[in-house]
């Protein structure tokens, strides 16, 4: 079964998944914002993030303690540039439990790119001020006062926490704000709460999307979660085709936690063997599969049950083995003629 945090990253490294995630990440943070009152109008959804413009940033940087050198990845960041210029730097976090320190690492993703943005940003600036030193036109010396100006100026720096819960829970109950992390209970005082500068974790929770919102996601992204949430009746009247297959459907597997889309596995191979897969046809396959693998255990557990009662009777092992050989294994044979002489085991 794949990896679930890397099938996620991968599925987000495409520019289509991406700029989908990222344009309702933005809708629904500012959605929160304005239902707690920091924004003064309801904000309508929209597209403003396309694919074409997403370029990869760096997901890696090294941070010293004590003379150690550490460093951290992200799970996936990518700069959204337009006529040249940089927009917003923006970053996606796939949580599938909760992490009580996300607010803190989120804080701390978003400080060190603006850290790498102001070293950049020294870096260009003394390059252009040394070309500026030298005996340029007029002309050439005001289109450089222009880029050392423009370079000074910094672009936000975004971290969306997309939460898809586990089975135990699929809602977030950790801390949502760095004073929620605080030790506000082991005698810091008031006023000292105050003071600080609070942040906010940018958190999507992925089960408390109405489904509305779930139809927002136009990509692969939004087929994957609406299945996944058992809503693949949102898309009958719509395109349930998947563009990159292969991608989300390892996407799919992951969050249902199942082998049933494993690269090997024979139900892949019999979706994937058309040229167009269709996500209602996926969500029936994957109902056969465990219905199969359901009846498949019951089967064994039955069988396992009649070896027992057979040995049990004192039948010879060789008979037991002939009638169960089809569907128990040599070692689950032999575990239920075990089982006979430990008392209370069935």
């Amino acid at each position: 079964m794949p990896n679930k945090d890397n099938s996620l990253k991968q599925f987000l490294e495409l520019n289509t998944i991406f700029a989908d995630v990222a344009n309702n990440g933005l809708y629904l943070i500012r959605l929160h914002l304005w239902e707690e009152g920091y924004l003064k109008e309801k904000p309508e959804y929209e597209a403003i993030i396309a694919p074409e413009e997403l370029m990869d940033a760096n997901t890696k940087d090294y941070y010293n303690i004590e003379g150690e050198s550490h460093h951290f990845d992200r799970d996936v960041a990518k700069f959204w540039k337009k006529g040249g210029c940089t927009i917003v730097l923006v970053g996606v976090e796939n949580q599938t439990s909760m992490d009580p320190n996300m607010v803190i690492r989120s804080m701390v993703y978003d400080a060190v790119g603006y850290n790498r943005e102001l070293r950049n940003e020294m870096d260009l600036v003394r390059t252009l001020n040394r070309e500026k030193a030298k005996n340029q036109s007029e002309e050439k010396q005001q289109e450089l006062e222009g880029r050392i100006e423009r370079a000074k100026k910094l672009y936000p720096v975004l971290t969306f926490v997309y939460y898809y819960g586990s089975e135990e829970h699929h809602f977030w109950h950790g801390a949502k704000t760095l004073k929620e992390r605080l030790a506000s209970d082991t005698g810091v005082h008031k006023t000292v709460l105050e003071a600080v500068n609070d942040y906010r974790l940018p958190l999507i929770e992925i089960w408390k999307l109405t489904d509305e919102q779930l139809l927002n996601f136009k990509s692969d992204f939004g087929l994957v979660i609406r299945a996944w949430r058992g809503k693949t009746d949102l898309d009958r009247d719509g395109d349930d085709t998947l563009v990159d297959k292969w991608e989300a459907l390892q996407a799919l597997s992951a969050l249902l936690n199942n082998a049933v889309f494993d690269l090997g596995s024979p139900w892949m191979r019999e979706i994937t063997k058309k040229e167009d897969v269709h996500m209602r046809e996926v969500m029936d396959v994957y109902g056969r599969a465990v219905r199969e693998e359901t009846e498949k255990k019951t089967r064994e557990q039955d069988y396992q049950e009649i070896a027992w009662k057979l040995a049990a009777k004192g039948l010879p092992e060789d008979e037991i083995r002939s009638v169960c050989s089809e569907v128990l294994s040599e070692e689950e044979i032999a575990e239920a003629l075990h089982s006979v002489k430990t008392p209370g085991t069935i």
